[in-house]
This record gives C-alpha cells, structure tokens and sequence, in this order.
C-alpha cells in the first residue's frame, strides 16, 4: 500500500504580516518577567565611576591649601594691610619712582602660598589698582628697553621696522589702556613713545649722513686706501667702492 507524500505549507506572500503565535494550553502560566533591575544594573554599569581613593586625595589637598591659605593670612595680616593702604595711597608722575614701587610690592606679595585666594580675604584690598600697576610697569619697561637698546630687536636692518611694529602695537591699544590707568589713578608716561619715535628720525638721519659722507669721500678718493686715511674701515671702503664702482658702471652703460 502506497503512502501519500504531505504536500508542503506554503510560503507566505511578500508583504504580509507573520502568523499570530499559537494559543498557550489551558491552565498553562505565561513566562516570567525578566528580572528586576537587570537593565538598570547593565546601564550603571557603562557609567564612569569616581575612585574613592581620588576623592580622599582631592579632599586632603583642598584642606591642605585651606589651612595654608588660613596661615598666609595670620602670618602676613598686618603687612597685607599696610600694603592695602600703601598701594591706595600711590599716586606718582615719575615713572622710575612707579617701577620701584611695583618692585617692592612684588617682593611681599611673592611670600604668600596662593596670591589671589589670600588676597581675596581682604575686601578692601585694591585688586584692579595692584593689575593697573602690574600692567603700567610691564609696558613702560618694554618701551624703555626699546629706546635704551634698540638693537636687542634684531640686526641693524631689522631695527628700522621692528620698532615700528612695536610703536604701531601700543598706539592701537594705548587710548583702552589709558582708560583703564586712569580708572585706577595710575599714571603712565605716555611720553616715551615720542621719544621712541624721535630716536628713530635721529637713527634715520645719521644713516643718511653717513651714507653721504661716504659717498662724497668714494667721489673725491677712489681708492680704499684713502678711505681709510679718512677714518674709513679697509675693508667697508673696498665694499662701498665696489658698490659705487658697479653704480658708475651701469651709469656710464645707460649714457651709451
């Protein structure tokens, strides 16, 4: 006797939803729930955790500096206040009598363990006037320092710009910084940048001088030997007779 073969289940259309799921038995229970507070274990998991042993680090530390901050103010209390009063009472015109002032302010303050949170337990003391002076005796000493030794910025042919660019750079800030010197009666001498520019028209016009002379005396005396005869280094004649001698030469090319 032939057995017949089941035919196959269908394929399911494309497009169509799946079956339901098959109805549980009678009496059958659902299954249980996924256990309680397994998704927010996995969660706490991936989150960073503080190391107990950084947080007692930083917590010693910050009373450390506390008890340090506390000892700056009973040790140095009296002269911090002397200085308030001093520093308030500053007025100068004279820019050297400024530096010295700022130098001798700096020579206490650099005592203290932390500067801005001692200071800050003294209300009155003159914070924004202390920066004023920080930034008048900066500046001044910088331009000073141009004036005094301008070659320190660079070689002979550099000097020329580079004091122009350091002139140019204090102009476009010097009406704000004025503002602010004078908000906390400090006085700036201003001045110097005149003399600065005043420096250079002289630089400026010795080189020319000099150049001329050189010329005159290369015109009277062609050889090197005269020039030194004439105060002239030897070996600065030969260059300057060569450069003139290339000058006449490609003159006396143009005439023909």
């Amino acid at each position: 006797m032939s057995t017949l073969t089941p035919l196959p289940k269908p394929l399911p259309k494309v497009g169509t939803p799946p079956p339901p799921p098959l109805p549980l038995p009678k009496g059958a229970a659902p299954p249980p729930p996924p256990p309680l507070g397994l998704h927010h274990k996995v969660a706490s998991s991936t989150k960073l955790r503080r190391s107990p042993q950084m947080v007692n680090l930083y917590q010693l530390l910050k009373k450390k500096m506390e008890v340090s901050y506390l000892e700056d103010v009973q040790k140095h209390g009296k002269s911090i206040t002397i200085l308030q009063d001093t520093i308030n009472s500053f007025q100068s015109k004279d820019m050297g009598n400024l530096l010295k002032f700022q130098k001798n302010v700096e020579s206490q303050l650099e005592n203290l363990t932390d500067e801005n949170q001692v200071l800050a337990r003294f209300e009155a003391f003159p914070i924004k006037k202390l920066e004023s002076l920080r930034t008048a005796a900066g500046l001044y000493s910088k331009l000073d320092a141009i004036f005094v030794n301008p070659q320190a910025l660079g070689d002979k042919s550099s000097i020329s710009p580079a004091i122009k660019a350091e002139v140019e750079a204090v102009e476009r800030v010097k009406e704000e910084e004025w503002k602010k010197f004078r908000s906390s009666n400090v006085h700036f001498g201003f001045g110097i940048i005149t003399r600065i520019k005043e420096a250079m028209v002289d630089l400026s016009s010795s080189c020319m001088e000099l150049v001329l002379k050189m010329f005159a005396c290369y015109r009277t005396f062609r050889s090197s030997l005269q020039f030194v005869a004439h105060g002239v280094d030897e070996e600065k004649g030969k260059v300057v007779a060569s450069y003139f001698a290339a000058a006449d030469a490609a003159e006396h090319r143009r005439n023909f």
